[in-house]
């Protein structure tokens, strides 16, 4: 029995792929009244012609859930009552065969049953390393400038003979070239994580996310190890700086693991790294594992207790960085603001449906899911544009807050600071600035950085994607080598694999003061039992207020 998750069967894995559709012109048609992925059509209508033919003739109603000039979505029409499509669960496997033939199966051999049917739709797990190389020949013949760096390891027998025709996968890096075009007109900074892959055999996904002007992220880069080591990272970065970023004024932006730190020392990236403040917070917890410590808001007054309890004081903790690659009061501006590693966590929980999948449906759902976003944001872009716009939408939003709050500070625009650390930090006129600038009637428009023009925005997505033609009409050439699973990364046989987020220190939250009154603001009580509260007859608890 193959361990696939039971959670697969609810995922749509290309959900996104008719945007893609409706943006490219497909190389294959069809004359047949079955419908397929990547299938032609002449216009809308034709298209959704064929939609409604095809649903009458195997009986299924649907409603249309959006319908513009480029996206036609349809759902089923019990969507209200709970009916998601495609999601079914053992349960309701169980209840089905009862209905059906008066026989109630366990939820084992349903569930069984249910892993079979996974298989036939998205292939077991051992057969995907070697599908994957399918995949590999077929990108690079049909999507140019893709890059795919995969390494194997040699295979022995059971008695120890070397045999050339198969190989075990080891880890692969790989970055399409709209990513490579895009990474130069982003701003100078990058978010690196690692997150699980839930299938069978136990691997990380290693992403590289960038972010344009008007904050949208981008994942630039992927790679599939087997642990988040030094050697695992060094090729990584290698890859990454070899083959996405040319530039040597970056800054880096990742948690504080061992093996990434290593890393970026021994593979020699010229890249300013500095660390995500949330995982700083974890590390503290763990090297301080007094209670009390955590609920404090003013640690560095009471480092003086501190080096008094413990072995190691605080600021020889805190000394085992540099200031600049924790605080924000001595970035110099590299950061862009970004403290943490939100965006890159951002895309883990986009893939998170993905995750589960076998190895070669993870590295081609990384293509269907940019293919569709880079032409959606390139259309965005254009708009802006031809709407009169020259400045990213949140930068425009945010100058017109600053014009109401303009106030008047210590102000440097020659060497374009000022005593809030906004405008050095955000690269973009704060409050202040725009005060200074409306005194002397100096364009506050020139100190807005060119990364948030929408000119620089644009060429991040202008780059589309091609469509890869049908699956059956690949013209794949024989592999040389049969490419194997490492079959000493199997997780443990018994139970249905993990797929849930382990919490850890970073998920905790900090203790609040509790809820408090509407009318007094103490805590301890509500405002129903508040003993401010008037009883007039007539008179609300919200007239009482005034």
């Amino acid at each position: 029995m193959s361990l696939i998750d039971p959670d697969a069967a609810y995922v749509v894995e290309f959900p996104e792929y008719p945007e893609v559709v409706h943006r490219h012109e497909l190389a294959v048609t069809s004359d047949d009244d079955e419908l397929f992925i990547g299938q032609r059509f002449s216009c809308k209508e034709e298209c959704v012609y064929a939609i409604k033919w095809y649903s009458m003739n195997i009986s299924v109603d649907y409603k249309v859930a959006v319908s513009t000039p480029t996206i036609y979505v349809g759902e089923c029409w019990k969507t209200a009552e709970g009916c998601n499509w495609r999601t079914i669960k053992v349960s309701v496997l169980i209840t089905e065969m009862q209905a059906q033939f008066q026989y109630q199966v366990s939820y084992r051999k349903a569930w069984i049953a249910k892993q079979m049917a996974m298989e036939q739709l998205y292939g077991d797990y051992d057969s995907s390393y070697n599908k994957l190389q399918g995949w590999i020949v077929a990108m690079r013949e049909y999507v140019p400038g893709i890059v795919i760096e995969l390494q194997t390891r040699p295979y022995y027998s059971p008695n120890g003979q070397l045999q050339s025709v198969k190989r075990i996968f080891h880890r692969m890096f790989w970055t399409f070239d709209p990513c490579v075009r895009a990474s130069p007109h982003c701003k100078p900074l990058v978010q690196v994580d690692g997150t699980w892959l839930y299938e069978k055999y136990i691997q990380i996904l290693l992403i590289t996310v960038a972010q344009d002007g008007n904050r949208n992220v981008l994942p630039i880069a992927f790679a599939i190890v087997d642990k988040e080591n030094m050697e695992s990272w060094k090729f990584f970065l290698t890859n990454l700086r070899r083959y996405v970023i040319s530039n040597d004024n970056i800054c880096i932006i990742s948690d504080r693991g061992k093996g990434l730190i290593a890393a970026i020392r021994r593979s020699g990236v010229p890249w300013r790294s500095v660390y995500c403040i949330r995982h700083i917070t974890t590390n503290f917890h763990k090297d301080y594992k007094n209670a009390d410590w955590k609920s404090q808001q003013k640690m560095i007054r009471l480092e003086s207790d501190i080096e008094g309890q413990t072995n190691t004081s605080f600021r020889q903790w805190l000394g085992i960085m540099e200031s600049w690659q924790w605080a924000q009061s001595f970035d110099e501006g590299f950061r862009f603001g970004q403290m943490a590693t939100n965006l890159v966590e951002g895309i883990n929980a986009v893939l998170l449906k993905t995750r589960h999948l076998s190895i070669a449906s993870v590295f081609s759902a990384t293509f269907y899911k940019l293919a569709t976003l880079m032409p959606r944001m390139g259309q965005q872009q254009v708009d802006q544009i031809e709407a009169g716009h020259v400045f990213a939408e949140h930068v425009r939003d945010t100058m017109v807050v600053n014009r109401r709050l303009a106030r008047s500070y210590g102000v440097d625009l020659q060497n374009q600071r000022c005593e809030c650390r906004r405008f050095e930090t955000l690269h973009y006129p704060c409050a202040l600035v725009v005060a200074a600038c409306a005194k002397v009637n100096v364009n506050v428009e020139q100190y807005v950085n060119d990364v948030y023009t929408l000119e620089r925005t644009s060429h991040v997505w202008e780059n589309e994607f091609p469509v890869l033609p049908d699956l059956s009409t690949w013209e794949v050439p024989l592999t040389t080598f049969e490419l194997l699973p490492n079959r000493g990364l199997r997780r443990n046989p018994r139970g249905r694999p993990q797929s849930s987020r382990i919490r850890n220190e970073m998920d905790i939250r900090e203790k609040s003061d509790g809820k408090r009154c509407g009318i007094c603001r103490l805590s301890g009580h509500s405002r129903n039992k508040c003993h401010n509260r008037n009883f007039h007859v007539g008179q609300s608890s919200g007239s009482s207020r005034n």
